[in-house]
């Protein structure tokens, strides 16, 4: 009984001290990203290689009209804009087209087609930007995106000698719904706090939302046709450049991602896939996560200083989850300069969520992709599963928001 609760104690002390210094990092980090958006950082800029910016759409989103055409509104010496869509019935297309039209001098192309070469669709769409861009500088950057006028110079300002891969963590903005606001709300708590520790710690996670790099550094692994058949595309693509021994780089810069509107099942799905992705890169990490949920190191907490000085155990949790929502909030009113009134509930209702989808994620390791069952194997690679049919492990169609700051394409 002695060790049991001595390692419940432990677990909290870790839990909690990754909470607030991981809180500490993130306002850190959120804060020296507000310098640069209002000119700060663009001062160390000094390398301004001619960039194509690959963007890979897929149907309306939610906001797609208003994130497109600000990219064409970035100030920058020299860059192209690569729109790469699947079908020529896509939507998208005329969405493209319009903003063409209405800005005549930006360099910017319709690329159609479909690679069709692996199970990746956001891999199968990109390859014919990649292989058509005009520089060898590439930006990978997500439908829901949006830029402001110093983006790029903002993002060039992080190159520099040995580093191979240039990334960003993501602030979850303009959400409706019950859906929309829980996302944005992991986005900006939750994804904020552990990319900044990471970060400190030397391995920044890659959001596919935001990848900049050279062509050339990547056709050394095989280029993007080599992730083709990689659930999590950018989670590799960071490994390959490792395995280089070239660095990736954190943008201070947060990207602004559009979450728009989404119902609860929307986001329950996306956070099953999103939990196969880790358990798969990381399944002993996936075992430890339902210990950093608030709710459950709490209780942890709670019962060992119940054991040793008999403080009463609701009220202990009571008290570690207003400090824990605290620190939240503080990172949610630093990217959103403002909270609602319900945030705490929702807030609550996110972390007892956390406990059935962590559930839910272990129960199974496929998905459902383009009327063929796959399971996901190491490090997100996927495989067609031995009954290779539908099931009802997922209803809906795959999308591919799948890892941190995955896209929608």
């Amino acid at each position: 009984m002695t060790l049991t609760v001595y390692v419940c104690f432990l677990i909290w002390t870790l839990v909690a001290g990754f909470t607030l210094v991981g809180t500490v990092l993130g306002l850190g980090l959120i804060r020296r990203g507000r310098d640069s958006y209002f000119g700060y950082g663009t001062q160390r800029v000094v390398y301004s290689p001619a960039i194509s910016i690959l963007k890979p759409l897929k149907n309306l989103d939610p906001g797609i009209r208003e994130c497109v055409e600000t990219f064409f509104l970035i100030d920058y010496p020299s860059f192209e804009l690569l729109f790469c869509v699947a079908s020529p019935q896509d939507p998208a297309c005329a969405v493209v087209r319009e903003l063409m039209l209405k800005y005549p001098r930006v360099n910017a192309r319709l690329l159609l087609g479909d690679a069709k070469i692996g199970f990746n669709p956001k891999v199968d769409n990109l390859l014919k930007g990649y292989q058509q861009a005009k520089n060898d500088w590439l930006l990978i950057s997500d439908s829901n995106v949006r830029a402001h006028s110093s983006y790029l110079r903002e993002l060039v300002a992080y190159i520099g000698p040995g580093v191979g891969l240039i990334t960003s963590s993501v602030a979850g903005l303009g959400w409706s719904h019950l859906g929309g606001r829980l996302e944005s709300l992991i986005l900006n708590t939750h994804l904020t706090r552990w990319c900044a520790i990471l970060n400190a710690f030397g391995y920044p996670a890659v959001s596919g939302k935001v990848m900049l790099f050279q062509r050339s550094v990547a056709d050394q692994f095989g280029g993007l046709a080599s992730l083709a058949n990689y659930l999590a595309e950018d989670f590799m693509f960071g490994e390959k450049v490792r395995g280089l021994g070239l660095r990736v780089v954190l943008s201070s810069e947060l990207v602004h991602q559009h979450v728009g509107r989404q119902s609860v099942t929307s986001f329950w799905d996306r956070h099953i896939r999103w939990g196969r992705i880790r358990k798969s890169i990381t399944p002993f990490g996936f075992i430890l996560e339902i210990l950093i949920n608030s709710v459950v190191s709490g209780v942890l907490g709670g019962w060992a200083l119940n054991h040793w000085f008999g403080i009463p155990i609701l009220f202990f949790i009571c008290v570690h989850l207003a400090i824990w929502l605290v620190c939240d909030l503080l990172l949610v009113q630093e990217i959103e300069a403002g909270l609602a009134w319900f945030d705490p509930a929702i807030w609550l209702l996110r972390e007892v969520l956390a406990l059935p989808l962590w559930f839910a994620i272990g129960l199974g390791n496929t998905v459902q992709w383009r009327g063929q069952k796959l399971r996901i194997g190491a490090n997100t690679q996927l495989e067609l599963a031995s009954d290779g049919v539908l099931d009802d492990d997922f209803g809906e169609e795959f999308d591919t928001q799948l890892s941190l700051g995955g896209s929608h394409q």
